[in-house]
């Protein structure tokens, strides 16, 4: 996991979405420690990504320390980025315990890229 430090300025956050096995989704800002479950994976990310996008406007707006920016999702999840970013790489099927194959989605984004992810 490569630490990364934002500012009001700059900076980027780390979302993953995946399916979990009821069915059910689970979407995480990593570094804002926003978690959110749903149906829908692309809805879910839509709105983890909102809700990054949400909390950094108003760290702006109230000129809120830097520190806000930086509040880390628990271990587990980073684990599960790992394990999800090394499964993208290798692109092949193991018999090793992983993440749960239905979805996922990885994506760093800094913060003038927002509105893409969006559409």
């Amino acid at each position: 996991m490569k630490a990364t430090y934002n500012t009001k300025k700059r900076g980027a956050f780390r979302f993953l979405v995946l399916g979990e096995k009821d069915g059910d989704f689970v979407g995480i800002c990593l570094d804002l420690n926003i978690i959110e479950h749903g149906k829908d994976p692309q809805t879910l990310l839509v709105s983890v990504i909102d809700a990054a996008v949400g909390l950094l406007e108003g760290v702006r707006s109230k000129n809120l320390s830097d520190d806000c920016l930086n509040t880390p999702a628990p271990l587990k999840y980073w684990r599960m980025m790992e394990q999800a970013e090394k499964f993208l790489s290798q692109k092949r099927q193991s018999s090793q315990k992983r993440i749960n194959p239905l979805f996922f989605h990885v994506t760093q984004q800094p913060y003038q890229n927002y509105s893409s992810l969006k559409t």
